[in-house]
């Protein structure tokens, strides 16, 4: 050990005195609590303790003590770098879910940054998910300015998308919104349907489940939820993430229904952050454009919001899922968030078994180099091959992010096409009838071109 003329202490270890490791047993979780809340200031303002570790990845059944990587000191059995898996079945966008290993709380010990520790790692993790999980796709949140962005491009992970915007409502406005509303005159009688927003009870349980998963069905990045899921996250914790809970409160948990029939129609949860931002961090309704039932939900949590003293609502949510003339719209305003969602093929052969079967709305031949193989698309099926072992010529090329985006749903093969990203093979150059039956055909296979995660499966 020495230190410079800075007086910053410079310790060098040879590479054999690091040991990469899995979880082993709960003397592990107090050092591994303590490098977070070292490497986090989050984790410090959440106070998070062994118990509250052992609390969390319990409360997530894809996040278990075995899912975090670690690299000791040889001999201490030191802690000085770490990263969590949490394993999610993500929908696609050919409507097929597919296991993905969120990469979450990457952090090394200060001491011993600068020597590659998480980028190893990461690999380590990787090598392993692909040996005893077989697991196709792995992805993380990352900051775009961040300084983790440079290593997980360095690691093969591709910039998918940007997650969303932001909406926000600052607490002068949330007691305009709140007395213009109430102001008004009774409308109700004018309605084709009445909807009734209540705190959540658990008869609500089964029909906020069927709400969820028609939603689901529609928008690829969705995770599937076991009842064991929704029991544990959502009906007894408030979880902001797969890391973060807090106690439930019916309250913070809307549930709209129509009068009429005692049906769910829609459902908002948010967290009260710091005493003084409401956060929503899911928000679904039967009906996308069912404007009464979003105008309700929100009316009643800027009243929750108020109520509790906040001064400020937000909620993260692509702009095309926001419908027009709703009071999110009109009331809101709207800010660009730089949370880069990246990804990565992470084990060949599953995603080509995802990617593969009959179509039957196929009606052309082609062949897509795609960065990690070549898709083959004919009227017999579809194929992922390996463009190095099978002797293909491709009529076309996209970028691996485009395709990675594809499959996700982040982007539409005509988004694709319009931004470019399709580079056409000579004999498909004059041939603008090929070209679009192509960008049809991809759109057909890779239907699900609305994306959304929530905040309570992220990792």
């Amino acid at each position: 050990m020495s230190k410079n003329s800075a007086g910053r202490r410079e310790i060098k270890y040879e590479a054999h005195k690091f040991v990469f490791d899995r979880y082993q047993n709960p003397a592990d979780a107090d050092q591994i609590v303590s490098l977070l809340r070292k490497c986090y200031d989050t984790f410090r303002k959440y106070d998070l303790t062994v118990d509250k570790w052992f609390e969390l990845i319990s409360t997530d059944s894809g996040v278990k003590p075995e899912n975090a990587f670690v690299v000791r000191l040889r001999g201490s059995g030191r802690i000085v770098s770490h990263v969590h898996i949490a394993i999610r079945q993500i929908l696609l966008s050919n409507g097929k879910f597919a296991k993905m290993a969120g990469v979450g709380n990457v952090c090394t010990d200060p001491d011993f940054q600068g020597m590659g520790l998480s980028s190893k790692l990461i690999g380590f993790a990787h090598d392993w998910l692909i040996k005893k999980e077989g697991i196709a796709l792995a992805a993380l949140h990352s900051g775009y300015l961040s300084r983790g962005h440079g290593l997980y491009r360095r690691l093969g992970y591709e910039d998918v998308c940007f997650y969303g915007r932001t909406f926000a409502i600052n607490g002068f406005d949330m007691k305009r919104v709140l007395k213009d509303e109430t102001s008004k005159p009774e409308r109700k009688k004018q309605r084709k349907i009445r909807t009734k927003v209540n705190g959540f009870r658990m008869m609500d349980a089964d029909g906020v489940k069927r709400l969820y998963k028609k939603w689901c069905s529609k928008h690829a990045g969705s995770a599937f939820r076991s009842n064991e899921y929704w029991q544990r996250k959502y009906f007894k914790k408030n979880s902001l993430s797969a890391f973060f809970t807090f106690p439930f409160k019916s309250e913070n948990f809307l549930v709209a229904r129509d009068e009429r029939k005692g049906t769910a129609v829609g459902y908002l949860e948010s967290n009260i952050l710091n005493h003084q931002e409401c956060f929503v961090r899911e928000l679904v309704l039967r009906d996308d454009e069912d404007i009464e039932t979003l105008d309700g939900l929100t009316l009643e949590t800027i009243k929750l919001a108020l109520g509790r003293g906040c001064s400020l609502t937000t909620l993260f949510l692509p702009s095309n899922q926001i419908p027009h003339r709703s009071m999110i719209r009109r009331e809101f305003a709207e800010f660009k968030n730089d949370d880069c969602f990246m990804a990565r093929v992470l084990d060949f052969s599953t995603l080509a078994r995802l990617l593969s079967g009959k179509h039957a709305l196929i009606d052309d031949d082609f062949a897509l180099d795609c960065g990690v193989g070549v898709l083959s698309v004919s009227k017999n099926g579809i194929e992922l091959l390996d463009d190095r072992t099978e002797n293909i010529v491709p009529d076309c090329s996209v970028s691996s992010a485009d395709f990675l985006a594809l499959i996700l749903g982040t982007k539409s093969a005509l988004q694709i096409a319009r931004d470019g990203g399709f580079s056409f093979h000579e004999k498909l150059s004059l041939s603008k009838i090929r070209k679009k039956n192509l960008i049809e055909s991809l759109g057909k296979i890779f239907y699900l071109d609305s994306w959304l995660m929530w905040p309570g499966d992220h990792w």
